[in-house]
């Protein structure tokens, strides 16, 4: 199913008050991204796993206020970068599990949570990612969303807005032109530390592809 048709279900379902099948379709088309992406930018798996659960909490409570002022996938990323950062400030923050979700839709968690794919480790992506790694948290998110996950420059700049806050078109391509110059730095500082460590072919994989949406 294209990402128009998905995005409109979810629409028609939260219009119709049918929660449950929205937070499913949700989960379905990206929580396996959202999941991965905790599981590439934290440490350890246990902060990764406390991760997707917030942000499974956070989207139970929040859909039905949610007024689709973005993509549901924009808003998933929004919900997960959030969530990221409640975790690095209370490092022992866990979700506090009494939020009551229907067993379909638990049982849909919890398949996501367990089976999503770990990191391919060669030595190689070890080494590039360990570059990346390098990076502040902003700048790993940046690299992560454009090149990874291949978000437009001002759904990137929603992911990046306070939690809660909502701004207008000109705020919000002034932002997007800030992050897509920042990305220019991010791109040429990897450029000098891969090819420092000899590893300048392999990191094209860095670079943003021609075909993103602006």
């Amino acid at each position: 199913m294209v990402r128009q048709e998905i995005e409109e279900q979810i629409r028609q379902s939260c219009s119709a008050g049918d929660y449950p099948l929205a937070a499913k379709l949700l989960l379905e088309a990206y929580g396996s991204d959202i999941a991965s992406m905790s599981g590439c930018r934290l440490r350890s798996d246990a902060d990764a796993g406390g991760v997707f659960g917030m942000f499974c909490e956070d989207l139970w409570r929040a859909l039905p206020s949610f007024e689709f002022r973005c993509s549901a996938r924009t808003w998933a990323y929004v919900l997960a970068r959030h969530a990221e950062l409640r975790l690095r400030a209370e490092p022992q923050r866990r979700p506090d599990r009494n939020v009551p979700f229907c067993e379909q839709l638990n049982e849909l968690m919890e398949g996501l949570r367990t089976s999503t794919a770990p990191y391919r480790r060669t030595r190689e992506l070890e080494r590039l990612r360990a570059l990346r790694q390098r990076l502040g948290e902003e700048d790993e998110l940046i690299l992560l969303l454009r090149v990874d996950r291949s978000l437009g420059w001002q759904e990137i700049a929603r992911v990046f807005l306070p939690a809660g806050c909502w701004v207008d078109s000109v705020a919000l391509q002034r932002e997007a032109a800030r992050l897509r110059q920042r990305f220019s730095v991010i791109k040429q500082r990897l450029r000098g530390w891969a090819e420092q460590e000899g590893l300048l072919p392999a990191a094209a994989a860095l670079s943003e592809p021609q075909t993103l949406p602006g």
